[in-house]
């Protein structure tokens, strides 16, 4: 789903705009291009599944615009990996190398892109970097993996990111599993690890204007993933509820 990102309503630093950010449609589907209305631009991809050809597609619509971009966020299922826990090191290893080979083709649209995996990459891609510490340097080596960790890109502007997803239901019934994270529990310890530090453990993270960007693979709240139209009739009057999952 492409959506709109908004700088908050209290930035309202005399350097930077309260506008909200332009946004651009693209001919390729899951892209946005948001367009703050101060620097920095940045084009947020997701769910590519390993479809270079899309990839490919994007980068020449890009090259033929006159598109000056800051950063490329990617959030998650960047390859095509089945949601197993039992892949033998061989195919954990081809799966990352099709990751690795996605997020270096957008190094030519842009050095800086950040990314996250999604529930269709691999559970090595969680674990690199685990042993570090949370906080990123602003200009670390590219392209920069953002599971469990946050950075400064821009004056006042920061990123998080959170990979993976939870369990998908509906109608009380689990209808796919959650990867890495089995259940709700065990995202919400991640989640914690990741904001209580910025939010309530060192305030002095953050400044009084600054805005946040969270990169997840996981709807925000009271979203939802439907498998027909029916579905969502019957959730719109409340018949049905669907909760989201990738």
């Amino acid at each position: 789903v492409v959506g709109k990102l908004h700088l908050p309503k209290r930035w309202n630093s005399s350097s930077v705009s309260s506008k909200p950010c332009r946004y651009r449609e693209t001919p390729v589907e899951h892209v946005s291009l948001c367009v703050w209305s101060c620097i920095p631009t940045a084009v947020h991809v997701t769910d590519i599944h390993n479809a270079l050809e899309r990839v490919e597609q994007l980068k020449s619509w890009l090259a033929s615009g006159n598109h000056k971009l800051d950063v490329v966020l990617i959030s998650g299922d960047i390859a095509n990996a089945p949601m197993d826990w039992n892949l033998t090191a061989e195919q954990e290893e081809q799966y990352q190398k099709d990751l690795q080979v996605v997020v270096d083709s957008f190094t030519s649209v842009k050095s800086r892109v950040y990314f996250i995996p999604g529930n269709h990459d691999v559970l090595p891609v969680f674990k690199v970097g685990e042993d570090s510490p949370p906080l990123v340097p602003s200009n670390p080596p590219f392209p920069c993996n953002m599971h469990m960790k946050r950075t400064t890109i821009a004056p006042n502007l920061h990123l998080l990111g959170l990979g993976g997803s939870v369990p998908g239901y509906q109608g009380g019934e689990m209808i796919w599993e959650g990867f890495p994270y089995r259940n709700y529990s065990e995202m919400d310890s991640d989640v914690h690890k990741l904001l209580d530090p910025v939010f309530f453990e060192d305030t002095s993270c953050l400044a009084a204007n600054d805005a946040v960007i969270l990169m997840t693979h996981v709807g925000p709240a009271e979203s939802g993933t439907y498998n027909s139209i029916l579905d969502i009739i019957l959730c719109l009057i409340n018949q049905c509820v669907g909760t989201n999952g990738g």
